[in-house]
């Protein structure tokens, strides 16, 4: 990265459960780091459930707002980049050994002792934070089977999150067109298809759980009850209140017939 940084705001900040803060958007980007606590942010028009060591990073001009399920303790940090970090904007998990917590701990370490140079230091410090983000989400390299297996178990993983699937296409080092072509040409069914699909079928597991409605919608990714409720009556031809009166197989979803290939063939 060798674009100029400019930090705007900072603040560290305690939520107590059951509050919300107001849908808003600042004209930077805004990396916001959750130390504790569990909830939902939503960033644009998608909702992503955050816990501790979770992090966000929102573009500029993006409407943002989030849920505290309970007791949140978070920092954040505004900054301008000249360059371009939009393949790293949305929401991610510390890598192992935590490094974006401890590099938040030592901006604000250095912000509270304002010694000799620390503005310096600041601007250093989100930009090793950003680097590490893009070294801990890299471009995939390998031949086509390898990437769209890549892309698959990407999504099977992180199915309850918001992914961008022009940024999975990136990071599997093809253009969006050409990455929807061979994903639906391997899997015969296009991205955002294969990840709906996913969800429905981990919420209808949740369900036959006993999991409420409202629960298993929040938990697959979906936006709200509603929304899941009209997806899945599309998919299985019935509400999800009834799965457990009609005896539903969560087998039967035709997309994973066999559970241990993580690469569906095409149909």
């Amino acid at each position: 990265m060798q674009g100029s940084i400019r930090i705007c705001f900072f603040n560290e900040m305690q939520h107590e459960p059951g509050t919300k803060v107001s849908s808003h958007r600042h004209g930077c980007y805004e990396l916001i780091y959750y130390h504790s606590g569990e909830g939902f942010t939503s960033i644009g028009d998608k909702l992503h459930p955050y816990r501790s060591g979770s992090f966000s990073i929102v573009p500029p001009m993006t409407w943002h707002t989030e849920q505290h399920t309970n007791h949140c303790r978070l920092s954040f940090i505004g900054f301008i980049c000249g360059d371009d970090i939009s393949r790293i904007c949305g929401i991610h998990t510390d890598p192992d050994g935590h490094p974006i917590a401890a590099l938040m701990q030592y901006f604000f370490d250095e912000l509270h002792s304002k010694a000799y140079g620390y503005e310096a230091l600041l601007t250093d410090t989100v930009r090793k934070m950003l680097i590490t983000v893009f070294r801990s989400t890299p471009v995939i390299t390998g031949s086509g089977t390898d990437r769209m297996l890549y892309a698959v178990n990407y999504i099977n993983e992180y199915f309850n999150t918001h992914i961008d699937m022009r940024h999975l296409a990136s990071m599997c080092g093809y253009g969006y067109d050409y990455f929807h072509h061979l994903f639906r040409d391997r899997t015969g069914m296009s991205p955002s298809e294969y990840l709906r699909r996913r969800r429905l079928l981990s919420a209808a597991r949740l369900l036959c759980d006993g999991v409420s409605c409202t629960d298993a919608a929040y938990r697959c990714g979906f936006s709200n009850s509603s929304q899941f409720s009209r997806m899945f009556r599309a998919q299985y031809g019935f509400p999800p209140s009834e799965i457990h009166r009609r005896g539903f197989d969560i087998t039967a979803d035709e997309y994973l017939a066999d559970a241990s290939d993580p690469l569906p063939h095409t149909r």
